[in-house]
């Protein structure tokens, strides 16, 4: 398994990208969370290597259509960083403030 902390950055505010993470997430059998913040999208997430590296894929290839994904950052963490009860599935937090 794989723990990673994922920013993606561009014009992600406001078009739908929160949703579009979740169903994508889902589809790769995902677990962890996203929230908007004033720097762009975060997305913890947890799952098998190949599952991780096709949804990171993902986010770029299939955004919404209003969106510009311009970077995607992808930063491991270590297992241990992992509450096993977040194993639960994937959820949209709310967004951070923007200030």
């Amino acid at each position: 398994m794989r723990h990673a902390h994922i920013h993606v950055t561009g014009i992600v505010q406001g078009v739908g990208m929160r949703p579009f993470v979740y169903r994508e997430a889902m589809a790769h059998g995902i677990c962890g969370w996203v929230l908007n913040a004033g720097d762009g999208v975060h997305i913890e997430a947890h799952a098998l290597s190949e599952s991780l590296d096709e949804f990171v894929d993902a986010l770029s290839e299939h955004a919404p259509a209003a969106s510009r994904v311009e970077h995607v950052e992808v930063v491991d963490l270590a297992p241990g960083n992992w509450d096993a009860a977040n194993d639960q599935g994937f959820r949209i937090v709310a967004s951070q403030d923007q200030t």
